[in-house]
């Protein structure tokens, strides 16, 4: 197999076939738009490479056909947030093949480490959280255009390569007919939340008809071995917990998360 860094419109192009290749029979997929994808990697457009930088590889195998993808970053600015230094990896494709997968896993993982990065998050996206964020393992159905879909071997070629399941978890809840249906002119609406996802949280969707339809999870991999994970939690967050210290457990994402409530996919009718 031959790991090759995107250097060059061939090679631009190459990555953005991957998936293209790999997906092709899948009803499901939602071919991202190229231009999405190449802004990402744009200094121009993409504000987060002013304090930060990003490097992209394609695998090919010995018959010098695409196999694999994955692209690696950081800001100088949120890899702080971290206990130890973190940038991410996103937009991992490879064929169910845990040599490929480790191949892609260790060239982001050295780059990021040459960096000065000690971890390194995935999948997730270099921009907004609202999109392509996190891998998915239940509910393999057809996705709202941006939202994470993947091969549900995705899962254990992450955690067979040493990725912790301790990263930002989120759910899509459908059908809130009780809030929305009955009063609206939506039909069906669909939730996602990000931020970690407890009973209590759970409880209160399904208090006004959600119905959990599928799950995300982000990774963590420490370069040190004998690390620990530890969350990043922002200030305002912190303030909360200091100040509502017995109810944290059950509050915390509910109330200090809720702006991070979105609207991922709107379905609805003619009045």
């Amino acid at each position: 197999m031959q790991l090759i860094e995107v250097s060059d419109k061939k090679t631009r192009i190459d990555f953005l076939k991957v998936p293209k290749i790999l997906y092709r029979k899948d009803p499901f997929w939602v071919c991202p738009l190229d231009q999405d994808i190449e802004t990402t990697f744009d200094p121009a457009r993409n504000k987060l490479l002013e304090k930060g930088n990003s490097r992209r590889w394609i695998l090919k195998n010995e018959k010098n056909k695409l196999i694999g993808r994955v692209a690696a970053f950081y800001n100088l600015d949120i890899s702080k947030r971290n206990k130890q230094p973190t940038g991410g990896i996103g937009m991992f494709e490879c064929i169910n093949d845990q040599g490929a997968a480790n191949m892609l896993f260790d060239v982001a993982r050295d780059w990021l480490r040459d960096e000065g990065m000690e971890a390194m998050d995935g999948p997730i996206n270099f921009g907004s959280n609202n999109s392509n964020w996190g891998l998915l393992i239940k509910g393999f159905t057809h996705p709202g255009y941006g939202m994470p879909y993947n091969f549900p071997y995705y899962r254990e070629l992450f955690e067979n390569y040493g990725f912790q399941n301790t990263g930002i978890e989120s759910g899509i809840f459908k059908h809130l007919e009780h809030s929305f249906k009955k009063k609206y002119w939506m039909t069906e609406i669909e939730l996602s939340w990000v931020g970690d996802f407890n009973p209590k949280m759970r409880s209160l969707y399904e208090a006004v008809g959600g119905k959990l339809a599928k799950i995300h999870h982000t990774c963590r991999y420490l370069f040190d071995r004998d690390a620990t994970f530890e969350r990043y939690m922002p200030d305002y967050m912190e303030k909360y917990k200091q100040a509502h210290s017995d109810e944290f457990q059950e509050e915390i994402n509910f109330e200090a998360n809720k702006k991070q409530l979105n609207y991922n996919y709107l379905k609805h009718k003619e009045l």
